[in-house]
């Protein structure tokens, strides 16, 4: 299985403290109104009896960065912790008094999700199968009407907990770093799967084609994301169990 078992208060808590002691590498994802913005940082403090984490001063990795989120917004935050990667929501807090300058104060979570990172590794549909992907650019906040956006249409290639890669005819409009959303159905019979994410590269795939990059983004921040998080990790392993059945 893809997912590791649900945790309990206690070992939540083990998890973090422990992954806080070891100053573990960290990214903090923070929503925009038309996209989202990362940062780069790194557990510093924190424990279950103060419900706060002080991370060090976050280095901006996203281009239209709006500096760091003030207190009180939403964060994702997700870090590797041996062969799973952890995630949760928190948010903002006013400075501790034991914080330095720059570094951030944030809540200690009441969830802990954790997936094995062979989740994120990619792997294609079955070869029997066409999985058809939708996907258009986000153009104002909160707005879910596609009916007057400029869809474009490929086939999935190949798909992770982690993101998508999709064969297109063309991609006019379409720029390296948009924010996008993304829909598909990844089998017969199952209900469709949308979600946002940022376009990461645009390849030549020959015979006038290409072949898209998209990175999920934004899941550990919402329940409703967590839960598709879950449910993308078993279609990996449904993808994958049926390339060893047929590879035989």
């Amino acid at each position: 299985m893809t997912q590791a078992p649900p945790t309990t208060e206690t070992h939540r808590d083990d998890i973090l403290a422990s992954s806080v002691e070891r100053g573990l590498e960290v990214t903090l994802t923070h929503r925009l109104p038309r996209s989202w913005q990362f940062f780069k940082t790194r557990f510093v403090t924190g424990s279950p009896e103060e419900r706060l984490i002080i991370v060090d001063a976050p280095t901006v990795r996203s281009e239209n960065s709006t500096g760091i989120p003030p207190v009180g917004e939403i964060l994702g935050v997700t870090f590797r912790m041996g062969h799973k990667k952890c995630m949760f929501s928190t948010t903002r807090q006013p400075d501790a008094q034991n914080a330095a300058p720059g570094q951030v104060t944030l809540r200690w979570p009441g969830h802990l999700q954790r997936l094995q990172r062979r989740a994120y590794q990619r792997v294609s549909p079955p070869q029997s199968s066409i999985v058809t992907v939708q996907f258009w650019n986000v153009s104002t906040e909160g707005e879910r009407d596609r009916t007057s956006r400029n869809i474009r249409y490929g086939e999935l290639k190949d798909l992770s907990a982690g993101g998508v890669r999709i064969d297109a005819a063309e991609a006019s409009g379409f720029n390296t770093g948009d924010t996008c959303e993304c829909l598909f159905v990844p089998k017969p019979g199952a209900p469709p799967i949308i979600l946002e994410a940022i376009l990461r590269h645009q390849d030549d795939a020959g015979a006038g084609r290409l072949l898209l990059g998209f990175q999920f983004i934004g899941l550990e921040t919402t329940t409703e994301g967590r839960e598709l998080l879950t449910r993308l990790s078993r279609i990996v392993n449904d993808y994958s169990r049926h390339q060893r059945k047929t590879s035989r």
